[in-house]
Order: structure tokens, then C-alpha cells, then sequence
């Protein structure tokens, strides 16, 4: 897959990108508009060669009194791949030439087309109006205050929060409204309901929860769902309750692994190997000086899968399982972004949590002994047998080593923690079955 490596590094270049932001950005946002700080988060392989890039900006409008931060994701072209027609438009998105990068001017998405509907206050409301009519919220009278991100991805989801006034007592509450592009809705909200239905409600004795799903409309491809209001594990790193959470996951998790929800499919080592040959290992073109340990690493895991045994029970697993989609507070602990589930090996969820602390010990090693007492925290919650599924964890512990090498080098911040990675992935597939 041909890669414009030059174009690449460029265009995740924070000052470069600053510096073209400020040039072409006024001319969509008005000529009073000044760029800020400007910050990469996210860098994602697209097919043909090509990369979605979450740009975060801080921006003076000049007129407001404190600057705002935006979202803009950028879509680099692939070598062969063609400009989208929408790029053309002015009031849609600009072009950058010298990098083949167009970008998007949220809240416009190509794929999520009633987007800007949910951003503006008076279309806004009548939706959340139509939601909360339609649902077991049967008060209607409300004033929308607010309307913020909690998170994106260009072309798939949007997750904003709602922040409102009630009437008559004028109680400020908050909700989420999920919005998905068509083809993934199954794959989102109606695996919540399921969950909620197998005994993941918020009333649960055991506190082991997803978010109640209030309403969905089909036909809008939307979601209005409980706001659930803890912080995530990842926010809790380098606090005293971040223990506590990682032992509330790995029972939260088991639950998941022990319910009776149905799912068609089953994901296996198969399917993770050509994941990563598809979309991550053209990491490893872009940083030659690590692509050598990067095939080493995926050679064995390769090798390992081809002689391994599948002897073990299908079971719900959630396949991006880590420490942002659990919510934890000492009343409850809840599970996101559920859209993923499918059936396979217990053992994908377990390798993928524990090898996101593992990371998340390079990236802040003041905790490491805090992340390693988490770990073990979890893995006793969980209660799984070491002796039977260890070498299985080991395998897919090593595979989202791999992958999270490949994603963390494409993110200029994190460039120097790849061959820890993958030093952590040989380890763990020298103890893999």
C-alpha cells in the first residue's frame, strides 16, 4: 500500500499544522478568527494509504470572552486516492494542496449528514423535545442550555453531551445523544438494550452497569441515553479510588463474559491477525528504525496463532475493552462503547485491559507500581484460572501491544514508546499458548 511518508509527517506536525490551520481557517470561521494551540490526539489508518487526524484547536473568536477549543479531523489522501466531492465546498471544508489533506469544517460530516441539526439550538430541541416525549421522560418542558463533544470520529460516530433546564423547578440535568452513521445503529444502542435487559441495568444489586438507553430513533440514527456522571478509569490514574475501579472491572467484565446475551459472530486470532496486516502494520514503512522488531513481533504472534489450540467456551466479549470505557464511582461501575461485542475468547478482553496498563505505565512511570497493583487487582476480581487461559491472555495481550505500537507511533507525542511496545509484546508471547 503506497504511503506519502513526506505528506505524513507533515501533516502530524503540530507547529506546521498551526501555522496552515491560522492560514486557511479564517476563511471559514470569519477573519477576526485567531489560532491558538494546536494539538494532535489521534491519528487513525484509513484504506489506500491514506489517514483520518483529529486536530485539536484553540480558537479566539475574538467576540467571546475565553477562547474555545474545536475539533477539526483532517483526511489525508492515500497517493491514489481522489479529492471527495464535498472537499470543493467552501462552507463544507478547505483543502491544504501541498499535503493532499482536506478538512472537514465540523459539525459537518460527510457520512453523518443530519450532524449539524443536533449542533444547532433550535433543531436541537425539538429533537431532544420529540426524544423525551416518545420515552419514559414524559416532561417535555425544558430549555436547552448547552450543547458540547464528548467525542468523535470522522465518517462513524458523534457523541455530544446535552445540558438543559427543567421546568417548572428549573433542575440542570444532562444527557448524551449518540449519533451513528447508517449500517452501524445495530451496533450500537440495541447492544446496550440487550445488556440492560440481561441484568447490566442501572438498579442492578451488584452495581455493574451500562448507560439506560432513554430512546432511539431509527430513522435519525440517533441515541438519547443517560448521562452517567463518574470518571473513567484512565481519569483516575494517579488517584487513590484507581485500584479500586481496576477490581470493579474485572468483575464487571466477568459478568459480561458470564451473561447469556447472544451475538452473531465470533472474532478470532484469525480475524485479529488480518486486522493488523490491513490497517496497522504500514507503521512500521513510516519508522523503519523499529519495523524490523515490528515484523519480528508480528512473525511470532503469526506463528504462535497458527499452532494454537481453540479449546476454549465462545462468550460475549466486548473487543475494546481498557481503562476509558469504564465509568467507576464507589455507587457504581459502568461499561461504553459496546458496539464492538461479539462472541470469542475471554481471553481478548483480558489481554487487551491488562496491556493498555502496561502503556499506560510508559506514559506516566511515577505510577507504575500503582498500575501494577491495579493490574493484579483486576486479574483477582476477574478470578481467571492463570494455570488454563494464561497462555491465551499472553497471545492477546501481545496483539494489542502490537496494534497500540502501531496506533501510539502515529500520534507525535508518544513516537519514543513503540519498541517498549513490542519489547512487551515479545515478552508476553513467550508465555502465550
Amino acid at each position: 500500500m503506497p504511503i506519502d511518508i513526506d505528506a505524513f509527517m507533515k501533516a502530524t506536525d503540530s507547529a506546521i499544522m498551526r501555522n496552515l490551520m491560522a492560514e486557511h481557517l479564517p476563511r471559514q470561521l470569519g477573519l477576526h478568527t485567531r489560532i491558538g494551540d494546536l494539538w494532535i490526539t489521534r491519528v487513525i489508518p484509513r484504506r489506500q494509504g491514506g489517514f483520518s487526524i483529529q486536530y485539536n484547536l484553540k480558537i479566539d473568536m475574538v467576540k467571546n470572552d475565553e477562547p474555545e477549543v474545536r475539533i477539526f479531523y483532517g483526511h489525508l489522501l492515500g497517493p491514489n486516492e481522489k479529492y471527495p466531492l464535498y472537499s470543493r465546498s467552501m462552507s463544507r471544508a478547505f483543502i491544504i494542496d501541498e499535503l493532499r489533506l482536506t478538512v472537514p469544517i465540523f459539525p459537518f460530516d460527510p457520512k453523518l449528514e443530519n450532524l449539524p441539526e443536533f449542533f444547532d439550538e433550535k433543531s436541537a430541541t425539538v429533537k431532544l423535545k420529540k426524544s423525551a416525549a416518545n420515552s419514559d421522560k414524559k416532561n417535555a418542558g425544558f430549555r436547552l442550555k448547552k450543547i458540547s463533544v464528548l467525542g468523535y470520529r470522522l465518517e462513524r460516530r458523534c457523541v455530544l453531551l446535552y445540558e438543559i433546564e427543567s421546568e417548572p423547578d428549573i433542575e440542570n440535568r444532562k444527557f448524551v445523544m449518540k449519533i451513528t452513521r447508517e449500517g452501524r445503529k445495530e451496533n450500537s444502542w440495541n447492544k446496550l438494550k440487550k445488556l440492560e435487559a440481561g441484568g447490566f441495568d442501572a438498579k442492578s444489586p451488584d452495581e455493574l452497569t451500562v448507560p439506560h438507553v432513554i430512546f432511539v430513533d431509527e430513522g435519525e440514527g440517533s441515541c438519547y441515553m443517560e448521562f452517567v456522571d463518574s470518571p473513567s478509569l484512565h481519569d483516575l490514574i494517579g488517584q487513590a479510588d484507581f485500584e479500586k475501579g481496576c477490581a470493579a472491572a474485572g468483575r464487571l467484565l466477568r459478568k459480561l463474559h458470564r451473561s447469556e446475551i447472544k451475538n452473531s459472530g465470533v472474532y478470532t486470532r484469525e480475524n485479529e491477525i488480518r486486522n493488523l496486516e490491513e490497517k496497522f502494520l504500514i507503521a512500521g514503512e513510516i519508522f523503519p528504525e523499529w519495523g524490523a522488531k515490528l515484523n519480528m513481533a508480528f512473525d511470532m504472534l503469526a506463528s504462535k496463532s497458527r499452532s494454537a489450540s481453540d479449546d476454549f467456551d465462545t462468550c460475549p466479549v466486548h473487543r475494546d475493552f481498557y481503562d476509558k470505557q469504564v465509568l467507576y464511582s464507589e455507587s457504581r461501575a459502568t461499561l461504553l462503547d459496546c458496539e464492538g461485542m461479539t462472541g470469542g475468547d475471554a481471553a481478548l478482553d483480558i489481554g487487551n485491559f491488562l496491556a493498555h496498563l502496561k502503556l499506560r505505565a510508559m506514559q506516566s512511570p511515577e505510577n507504575g507500581s500503582a498500575l501494577a497493583s491495579a493490574a493484579t487487582a483486576f486479574e483477582e476480581n476477574y478470578g481467571y484460572n492463570k494455570f488454563e487461559m494464561g497462555g491465551r491472555v499472553g497471545w492477546w495481550q501481545a496483539a494489542s501491544a502490537i496494534r497500540l505500537a502501531c496506533l501510539y507511533s502515529l500520534r507525535p507525542r508518544w513516537r519514543n514508546l513503540p519498541p517498549h511496545l513490542l519489547d512487551e509484546a515479545i515478552r508476553s508471547l513467550a508465555k502465550a499458548k
